[in-house]
């Protein structure tokens, strides 16, 4: 049964033998501190989504196709034959063709380029945030204190 404010409400009218009156209102039944007829506030919005880094693309889809091949090489297959003719494949498409090797070096360098960045990012300790104020000993907290009491 799904709760329904208005189906309640109509129900304690037709029924004020159960200790509420016709007379109830909502902001009755509602916490003081929410003002009647509102709800809670309504979520925050997600952040807008953030483009992917090319250079992370690249390194991904190098990284995608390196598993694929990996993956086909350590499949169980049905026969030798099968396997002999896809590492065959493999083999005639690595030295027949300059574009894969050219590529498969270019990520290689990419790889190693993103390692040395990311191991002296690593080297060096990461700074603390700056203090915040503290609201209470800062001059507007203190004047908005003495203004509320």
């Amino acid at each position: 049964r799904k709760f329904s404010l208005e189906a309640n409400n109509k129900q304690a009218a037709e029924n004020p033998a159960r200790g509420q009156t016709s007379s109830s209102t909502q902001a009755e039944s509602m916490p003081p501190f929410m003002p009647p007829g509102r709800g809670p506030p309504p979520p925050p919005e997600p952040p807008p989504p953030v483009a992917m880094n090319p250079f992370n693309a690249l390194g991904l889809l190098g990284l995608l196709v390196q598993s694929l091949v990996v993956f086909i090489l350590v499949c169980p297959m049905p026969s030798n034959q099968v396997r002999g003719f896809i590492v065959g494949g493999f083999n005639e498409l690595w030295t027949k063709s300059p574009t894969v090797r050219s590529a498969a070096t270019l990520l290689c360098a990419l790889n190693a380029i993103a390692f040395a960045v990311n191991l002296s990012a690593l080297a060096e300790p990461v700074p603390p945030p700056p203090p915040r104020p503290d609201p209470f000993f800062c001059d507007a907290g203190a004047s908005r204190f003495a203004a509320e009491r």
